[in-house]
């Protein structure tokens, strides 16, 4: 999951961009992994905050990796 943070004033680019980005989308993938090393082993860097900010935005994007508590 990314968290974006648009400039004061440059939601609307986002938004357009995002809608973009969905008409391209057909499907949605969502996997669930044995472990965080084990996604980290099979998808390497994936995900990882980066200084990267796109002239849109306010500062780099946040990710977040969702888990579950161990049973």
């Amino acid at each position: 999951m990314a968290i974006h943070h648009p400039e004061p004033g440059r939601q609307a680019e986002l938004f357009r961009r995002m809608a973009g980005m969905a008409e391209s989308m057909g499907v949605v993938g969502i996997s669930r992994w044995e472990s965080r090393e084990a996604f980290e082993a099979a998808m390497p860097g994936s995900g990882v905050p980066s200084d990267t900010v796109h002239e849109w935005e306010a500062q780099p994007r946040e990710y977040l990796h969702l888990t579950q508590p161990a049973r």
